[in-house]
């Protein structure tokens, strides 16, 4: 039989448990099954979600104890969001340290360093190493300079640091800089809570094993449900014959608990914290959905007169960046009559510096609805390759008026810009009218106050092939009202600023619209009825024995396709 210390040496479970044992604690079955499965998994770089209040900072501190315990000369180091954090785990291990006897070769020795931050274990054989057993860090911090056989990045994502872009950016440095810093053979064990759909958790290398358990038992057959969820988790499902839904670790956080905390956090808190799915909560982060543009193969001389919004028609045949389950759809119904646009522009966002594009939407308005018939982003700016396909577009989309962004430098309010396009369109010969537009306020809050009434009333409709603009389509539903949330948002600007030159159109109710549009062209018809018979027309409605003989515009009737 081996001897107690060896075992705990070679079985972190058999550790933890000789930990929590004096303070009349045992580790629940699934915290049994993470101990095992994942603090003991061979993979060297890995990262635990688990829900709030499961214990994970705890068996954090406790597997840097254990480390220590096991390698004495080894060295680690613990990062969080909030260096206060950071150091409070370091204070942890080092309580424990000085609690039980079985560990008191790591307690350090007055000339050791000993502090809040940092300390070294007494017992270190190389004494020339100045490297601390363990330090603690914030992100942010300067952690260049040393090097460590093992680290634990815990809750360095939160809220307040992952909401743009840049932030982002900042987290995915910290993992960067670990690679550098680590020593052959290292271990870099994450533990944490996503915050978004866009976490940086989700998008670490593919050489990072993501270990998710939630507070409630996913649906193994939906594949959303239960991504990232390990099978032993799974297998304890199994075991206590447990239904999704049903939770994970009955003995602290039964269904009455779990109940009480959905209804204390509401759905978007309780889905990031315990259920570990920002789906929801993106749902209010991120107002501009899919779902509420219509899709429809618009023609570019003329549209239907009525699209009726539905969800009954998902367009699955149209790739989704959407978040969660949001999808494009279909009409569910399409008017057989067609009729001319009654105005087309294009919106012109010139690019900026480095790897801006020129963002640029053609937007037509018929019955209330705006028409986006073409459009996208490209390389250049002020070049004439770029203008001239902003023209020839102008030309193929008949469009009567281009409005341009003119914050952009390139001269005074962005006039050498406006002047040089005028330019080019004379010399063509074309007469489109060239507008500046100068926008005011925060960018990203004027985005989606422009665009969000627009596609909850569903009169925003996208000719197929911009729906399938992924790019277009990301910066769409990734809009948030926080200031640079977006790297890049020029092709999203041009769809708002569209939207925006055109909303004045949206104010009107399109039933009256198509009432009034028939009521003229039954008018037409009698007047050419009558001016055949030599006659002359003084109503200014038509009788009702002609409203049963159809329109003019039966000449616009198209097949629904």
């Amino acid at each position: 039989m081996r001897p107690i210390i060896q075992e705990m040496a070679d079985d972190y479970e058999i550790f933890l448990r000789m930990l929590w044992e004096p303070r009349k604690m045992e580790p629940f079955p699934i915290q049994v099954q993470i101990a095992r499965n994942f603090y003991m998994s061979p993979n060297l770089r890995r990262v635990l979600l688990a829900f709030r209040g499961e214990g994970k900072t705890e068996m954090n501190a406790s597997y840097g104890v254990w480390k220590l315990y096991r390698e004495p000369d080894s060295t680690g180091m613990i990062l969080s969001a909030r260096e206060q954090r950071s150091i409070d785990i370091v204070s942890a291990m080092l309580r424990t340290i000085k609690t039980y006897d079985f560990l008191s070769h790591l307690v350090p020795s007055m000339d050791d360093l000993a502090g809040r931050k940092r300390f070294t274990v007494g017992c270190r054989q190389d004494k020339s190493d100045t490297q601390p057993s363990v330090v603690a860090y914030g992100v942010g911090s300067q952690i260049t300079g040393n090097h460590v056989d093992w680290a634990i990045p815990d809750d360095i994502e939160i809220p307040q640091n992952s909401v743009t872009v840049e932030a982002r950016e900042k987290i995915k440095e910290v993992f960067r800089e670990l690679e550098d810093i680590i020593n052959p053979g290292g271990e870099i064990l994450g533990v944490g809570t996503p915050q978004t759909e866009d976490s940086v958790y989700f998008g670490l290398p593919e050489k990072y094993i993501i270990t998710r358990v939630p507070a409630e038992y996913p649906d193994p057959k939906n594949d959303k449900d239960s991504k990232h969820v390990p099978e032993f988790v799974f297998k304890e499902m199994q075991r206590t014959r447990s239904q999704p839904g049903d939770p994970v670790m009955p003995e602290k956080f039964g269904r009455a608990e779990l109940l009480e905390k959905r209804a204390q956090q509401g759905l978007s808190r309780y889905s990031l914290q315990m259920l570990l799915d920002p789906a929801a909560a993106d749902e209010t982060r991120y107002p501009l959905k899919l779902r509420d543009f219509i899709v429809w193969n618009v023609d570019g001389a003329m549209a239907p007169r009525r699209l009726l919004h539905g969800k009954t028609k998902p367009a699955r045949e149209i790739p989704s960046v959407g978040m969660g389950n949001d999808q494009f759809y279909w009409p569910i119904h399409v008017d057989e009559e067609y009729a001319p646009y009654e105005r087309s522009i294009m919106y012109v966002d010139p690019a900026g510096m480095g790897a801006d594009e020129v963002g640029y939407y053609v937007g037509k308005t018929l019955n209330a609805h705006i028409f986006i018939t073409a459009g996208g982003g490209m390389k250049g700016g002020y070049d004439d390759a770029t203008m001239m396909k902003l023209i020839t577009t102008a030309i193929e989309q008949d469009v009567k008026e281009i409005h341009v962004e003119s914050n952009w430098g390139g001269g005074k309010d962005g006039s050498m810009y406006i002047d040089k396009l005028r330019g080019m369109l004379l010399r063509t010969g074309l007469k489109i009218e060239v507008f500046p537009v100068h926008n005011t306020g925060q960018k990203e809050i004027r985005i989606i106050e422009t665009l969000e009434p627009a596609m909850n009333s569903h009169r925003v409709v996208l000719d197929e092939r911009v729906a399938r603009d992924q790019e277009l389509m990301q910066q769409v539903t990734r809009m948030q009202r926080e200031r640079g949330c977006l790297k890049h948002d020029d092709r999203v600007e041009a769809l708002a600023g569209v939207v925006g030159v055109l909303r004045e159109h949206l104010v009107l109710d399109p039933d009256i619209l198509m009432q009034e549009a028939e009521e003229r062209e039954r008018l037409e018809l009698l007047n050419e009825f009558l001016g055949e018979a030599g006659l002359r027309s003084t109503q200014t409605r038509a009788p009702s024995m002609l409203r049963s003989r159809g329109s003019k515009s039966s000449r616009f009737r198209r097949r629904r396709r």
